[in-house]
């Protein structure tokens, strides 16, 4: 998979479930640009973990490296929330050693601890993720592309 809808319970939601009283929405969930991000770092640095010393000396040598930007909240259209159409970005750098990931994410405020008919959608953060495999991916293949793939290959190389 490119990339994994995902929907959480939200921070609020959790708190308040918790028992904790006046949780602020904005500051929690509906402001916070950092936990899609977050989830995508820890993927990265997973793939990077696990990966074989071959395939990651190979892309510590050739690769170009992820980053994180911060979350981009997605809006509400005429079809509903647009989160589901707006996809990861991936933005290379000027250099192009770097690749920057940015994951779109969509928030609904918790009311009444959740209790509400179920066509009313309350108390979720919705996040673009890198899956685990897909970092995977990016670390054996399609992160070195740009330095390590047959553009950069000279004829005599590929003779040898």
């Amino acid at each position: 998979a490119s990339e994994m809808r995902t929907k959480f319970k939200s921070r609020q939601a959790i708190m308040e479930a918790a028992g904790l009283k006046d949780v602020n929405f904005t500051e929690t969930d509906g402001s916070n640009t950092g936990i899609c991000q977050s989830i995508n770092q820890a993927a990265y640095e997973w793939a990077l973990k696990h990966a074989s010393p071959v395939a990651l000396g190979r892309f510590q040598k050739y690769g170009q490296k992820l980053s994180f930007a911060e979350d981009k909240k997605s809006g509400f259209g005429i079809m509903g929330p647009t989160w589901i159409h707006d996809s990861l970005t991936y933005t290379p750098s000027q250099d192009k050693k770097t690749v920057v990931v940015q994951s779109h994410y969509f928030t609904t405020a918790n009311k009444n601890l959740g209790d509400v008919p179920f066509i009313q959608t309350v108390g979720y953060h919705y996040c673009k993720l890198l899956s685990p495999a897909r970092a995977m991916e990016w670390i054996y293949v399609d992160g070195l592309k740009e330095f390590y793939g047959f553009k950069n290959v000279t004829e005599t190389a590929i003779i040898v």
